[in-house]
């Protein structure tokens, strides 16, 4: 039996709500307080609107057919057609806060988002077309693709040397330490002179700050059997075998390596040194393939703590 399924209609309007409700409330409460000025922010909101109403169009074309031969898809200008005979491994995950069909062919594979649409009922129907094989935890490795890259990513651990040591970026220690002088002064100036409470406990809480920042300044450390931390006040690790998940933070202001019980929370990479980061991003990269390592980015702010990982 052909089924046709499309996005929902409330993913659509979360794609655009922000910006409608937004336009729309300037606007009314430009209307009654000064009608010009209503005329004004409709024509500088025109581009906002314009773009809102042209992404749901865009997803009105969205659409995927399943029937007992095939799976089909258009999303825009791109369309795929799978025979359900050729898959030999599908699978169903949420990365990356999104939904993800893997559907793995001997000739190629392919990856699709459903989190516009019903996932719930795409991944039943698809278990009732593919083989049981293909739905094993393990089928994957069977593919021919993934094989090459077990061997592509061996290779690359084998060249690269035993240890990696990324120390945090120069201008933290900089910016630490005028924390604590420009703060320091201002701190026992406005209590000694202006005899200001608010203003010397206000500067002297950005002292603080200065000296955490000091105190925290460290280097990371990369093997092929662990990932550590080091700072003046302890050091952290955790064993490659025990990370099951990574939390990528704010696009690399923060790393999160966690399992079950074991969570280590250190800086990201855009606050590296410049000297070995690429090599270490390469290093973790292929602990991540080998290791199956699920990798979630988070564009939320997070403020848990390391647990279970300290060692000093």
């Amino acid at each position: 039996m052909k089924r046709v399924f499309k996005p929902e209609l409330s993913h659509w309007f979360s794609r655009v709500k922000a910006g409608l409700v937004v336009a729309l409330a300037t606007i009314i409460f430009a209307y009654y307080t000064n009608r010009y000025g209503a005329c004004f922010l409709l024509v500088m909101l025109a581009p906002d609107i314009g773009r809102s109403l042209w992404t749901i169009q865009k997803f009105r074309r969205w659409q995927l057919i399943l029937d007992d031969k095939r799976f089909e898809g258009r999303f825009g200008n791109t369309k795929f057609d799978v025979q359900w005979s050729d898959v030999t491994a599908a699978s169903f995950n949420e990365m990356s806060q999104e939904l993800w069909l893997f559907l793995a062919t001997m000739r190629g594979g392919l990856c699709v988002t459903l989190r516009s649409f019903d996932a719930s009922e795409i991944w039943r129907q698809v278990q009732l077309q593919v083989s049981p094989e293909s739905l094993k935890t393990d089928a994957y490795k069977q593919q021919p693709s993934y094989k090459e890259e077990m061997r592509h990513q061996e290779k690359l651990v084998t060249a690269m040397r035993p240890a990696v040591v990324v120390k945090d970026a120069l201008f933290l220690k900089i910016f630490g330490w005028a924390c604590v002088v420009v703060f320091g002064a201002a701190a026992s100036t406005s209590w000694w002179i202006a005899e200001n409470l608010w203003l010397s406990l206000m500067c002297f809480v950005l002292t603080a700050s200065g000296i955490y920042l000091l105190l925290e300044n460290g280097q990371l450390e990369i093997d092929t059997k662990s990932i550590a931390r080091t700072t003046r006040l302890s050091r952290q690790e955790i064993g490659w075998h025990e990370v099951k998940r990574i939390v990528n933070v704010k696009q690399g202001a923060r790393l999160i390596f966690s399992n079950e019980t074991k969570r280590m929370v250190i800086l990201g990479m855009i606050y590296w040194s410049d000297r070995n980061k690429a090599e270490a991003l390469k290093f973790i990269n292929a602990q991540v393939i080998q290791r199956r390592i699920e990798v979630v980015d988070s564009a939320s702010t997070t403020f848990k703590l390391s647990k279970h990982t300290k060692s000093t």
